[in-house]
C-alpha cells in the first residue's frame, strides 16, 4: 500500500512538472518535435539572415523586396572604356596642323626679326608664334574632346614646342631655323596627344 501510494505521489509530481498536454501541445518552434526535415529548412531559409547572406536568384529578389540596392558587379580584369573622340584621324590631323603652323610661324617670325630694311610688316613677328596654337587645337576641339581641354593642351605644348626650338638653336649654330622647327613640331603635337589620352 505504501509503494503504491509512493508510485501515484511521483507520478502526480510528473505530471505537474512536465505540464497540461493542452499546454504541451501550444508550444512551437524548434522544440516542436513533429516538424520534418523539410519544413525546418523552409523556415531558416525564410529568416532575415538567410535574405541577407543569400546568393542566387530567391536571394536577389530578397534583397530588391525588401528595399536594399544590390552593387554592381566589378570586374578587376575588365579594361576602361577607351575615349573614341581622340581617335586616328584626329592625332594624325593633329600633327599635319603642328607641321605647317609652325613652318608658318617660323617663316612670319624670321622674315620680320631678320628683316633689316624694316620693310616687313610687324604683324609677322607679332601672329608667328601665336600660330600654332589654335591650329593644332583645332582638330581635338572640332571632334568634341572639348575647346577649352583642346587649348589648354596646345598651350602647353606650345610652350614645350619653343623651349625644343631654342635648346636646338642652341646646340648647333648650323641647325637652321626649319630644322629647330621640326624638333618644335614634334614636341608640341606629343604633348597635345599625351594630354588628351
Amino acid at each position: 500500500m505504501t509503494r503504491t501510494l509512493c508510485s501515484a505521489v511521483a507520478l502526480a509530481s510528473w505530471a505537474g512538472l512536465a505540464g497540461s498536454p493542452a499546454e504541451s501541445a501550444a508550444q512551437t518552434g524548434p522544440q516542436a518535435h513533429g516538424m520534418s526535415l523539410s519544413a525546418a529548412i523552409a523556415e531558416v531559409r525564410s529568416g532575415p539572415f538567410h535574405a541577407m547572406a543569400g546568393s542566387g536568384p530567391s536571394g536577389d529578389a530578397r534583397l530588391i523586396g525588401s528595399g536594399t540596392r544590390a552593387m554592381p558587379a566589378f570586374d578587376p580584369l575588365q579594361s576602361a572604356p577607351e575615349d573614341s573622340l581622340v581617335t586616328a584621324p584626329v592625332i594624325l590631323f593633329t600633327f599635319v596642323a603642328a607641321a605647317a603652323s609652325h613652318v608658318a610661324a617660323v617663316f612670319l617670325l624670321f622674315s620680320c626679326v631678320e628683316d633689316d630694311s624694316y620693310k616687313s610688316p610687324i604683324v609677322g613677328c607679332i601672329l608667328g608664334p601665336v600660330i600654332p596654337w589654335p591650329a593644332v587645337a583645332a582638330p581635338a576641339a572640332s571632334a568634341g574632346v572639348g575647346a577649352g581641354k583642346a587649348f589648354k593642351a596646345s598651350a602647353f605644348g606650345l610652350l614645350g614646342g619653343a623651349a625644343a626650338f631654342s635648346l636646338t638653336k642652341l646646340a648647333s649654330d648650323r641647325i637652321s631655323h626649319y630644322g629647330a622647327g621640326v624638333a618644335s613640331t614634334l614636341v608640341h603635337a606629343l604633348t597635345v596627344r599625351a594630354m588628351l589620352r
